[in-house]
This record gives structure tokens, C-alpha cells and sequence, in this order.
């Protein structure tokens, strides 16, 4: 049984998964716009994918993360889908993508994916 497996395409542009990252002072962060509630973690995957880091998926191993109470940003992100995160995450990814343009090795979405 292999222990990972690597990803060779992007599978959701809007994807959310919990990472592990090497403690880095180089790596990407997170996109300090983003306040409260709402698209921090897409950004920050585009963030990575855009600058071109590699992922694997861990196959030997697990975790759990424990549910919490929705918060009133929560209601308020799921009432107004534009919200000022939501924008701000619409100028970041169009930033993120034309930047990343220059770039040879950005990870593709994967082929059955709509890139916007």
C-alpha cells in the first residue's frame, strides 16, 4: 500500500483541505485581508498551487477535526455570499492567476473542472 499519493492536477479550484506544512519563513501565507470567516483556506491553497508547491495526499495516516458552534460570521457569510471576503477573494485569485502566468511549473486544474 503506497503511504501517499501525488497529486498531478487540481481537482476543485474551491477545494478546502487541512494541510501540513513545513514550518517555513519562505512559504506562502495566508492572505491577511481575509478577516473572520469565508475563502481564507481557498486562497491560501490557490496561493500555494499559483507558486507552484507540490501536494500529496497522506494515505497511511489520519485526523479529525472537532466540530465547533457556527459563529455569526458563519451566518452572515452563508446569508451573503458577496460579502467583503468574498471580493477580496475574487481580486486575489485574478491577482494570483495573472501573476502566476509567468510561472512553468503551476499545478493545472484538472480537465473536468470549471476555472472559474
Amino acid at each position: 500500500m503506497k503511504t501517499f499519493y501525488r497529486y498531478t492536477c487540481w481537482p476543485n479550484r474551491y477545494q478546502e483541505p487541512y494541510l501540513v506544512v513545513k514550518r517555513d519563513d519562505t512559504i506562502a501565507l495566508y492572505n491577511e485581508i481575509l478577516i473572520n470567516y469565508g475563502h481564507n483556506k481557498i486562497t491560501f491553497v490557490e496561493n500555494l498551487r499559483f507558486h507552484e508547491y507540490e501536494f500529496v495526499l497522506a494515505g497511511n495516516l489520519f485526523a479529525f477535526d472537532v466540530p465547533h458552534s457556527p459563529s455569526k460570521y458563519h451566518d452572515q457569510h452563508v446569508r451573503s455570499r458577496q460579502s467583503k471576503n468574498w471580493w477580496a477573494k475574487v481580486y486575489y485569485l485574478d491577482y494570483l492567476y495573472k501573476e502566476s502566468k509567468t510561472r512553468s511549473n503551476v499545478m493545472k486544474l484538472c480537465s473536468n473542472v470549471n476555472p472559474y
